[in-house]
């Protein structure tokens, strides 16, 4: 028969309970701490204000665009996330993103950029579309909706229709066209510089109804002796409008002395210019 020394058995469990009670012991602490220090970086992170953005500079901008940025932006800084005041937080600031929705959300922006000066600022850089002229959709003047565009074609925002020859202006009068067609944008630039080369002003042009391919420039009458306050000039996109141009220049030259009030000209066919 085996003798069993109780004593020792005892002595061996005891130890084992020691052991699991130091065990838990430090697992409690280890849990403690990396939950008090998990505390303590949300708390610097979210609620200390040591990452919260607080100023915001513009760049670039004229005062008024600059202010309408500036909203927008306000606007994402006072955003949460599970309750927490993520949107002002310069850590989580979503740079990148603001800018391609501030170039979407306002077209007087041609480029920007958002940079972060740690640890509370913003500083937006940006340029503005220049606008080169107005461009109006619509077959009746009077109720035409018109924008300014910049040399691009891109829409900048609202405008009134110009009645004078400060700001040149495109009557697009096709049904259902809310954009700027690049073929009549090139066209309309090429028609006006060529025009204004040749000292004649460019009231407006005018892109008539049903076309594909015809627009037309009124202009002024450079001798107020002929009994007229301008006419038009009719223009193909189908053909060379540089050979247009020069083909009207030579036309001009060749009646100085005899000028005459026209009511158009014509410059579609073959090179010559019609009148009337």
């Amino acid at each position: 028969m085996k003798i069993i020394d109780v004593k020792k058995f005892k002595y061996r469990d005891n130890l084992a309970k020691k052991r699991h009670r130091r065990f838990l012991a430090l697992n409690i602490l280890w849990l403690a701490g990396v939950s008090a220090l998990v505390v303590a970086l949300g708390y610097a992170v979210f609620f200390s204000g040591w990452f919260d953005i607080n100023e915001i500079s513009i760049e670039g901008l004229a005062d008024v665009r600059a202010d309408e940025v500036r909203s927008e932006v306000e606007n994402k800084l006072s955003e949460r996330w599970l309750g927490l005041p993520s949107g002002n937080n310069i850590l989580f600031f979503p740079a990148s993103r603001m800018e391609s929705a501030l170039s979407s959300r306002f077209p007087f922006i041609k480029e920007l950029n958002i940079n972060k000066e740690f640890f509370h600022g913003l500083m937006i850089e940006a340029s503005e579309r220049q606008p080169e002229g107005i461009w109006c959709f619509g077959s009746a003047l009077l109720t035409a909706s018109c924008s300014y565009y910049d040399h691009d074609g891109v829409l900048i925002g609202p405008a009134p229709k110009s009645s004078g020859f400060l700001t040149l202006t495109v009557n697009d009068m096709r049904a259902g066209k809310n954009s700027i067609d690049p073929k009549f944008l090139t066209a309309a630039q090429t028609v006006n510089a060529g025009l204004e080369a040749q000292g004649i002003k460019v009231k407006d042009i005018t892109i008539p109804a049903g076309t594909f391919t015809e627009l037309s420039a009124y202009v002024s009458v450079p001798d107020a002796s002929v009994g007229a306050s301008g006419y038009s000039i009719r223009f193909s996109i189908d053909t060379d409008l540089a050979v247009q141009l020069h083909a009207l220049e030579i036309f001009l030259k060749q009646s100085l002395d005899a000028p005459t009030p026209y009511q158009y000209l014509d410059l579609r066919f073959d090179d010559r210019v019609y009148y009337k």
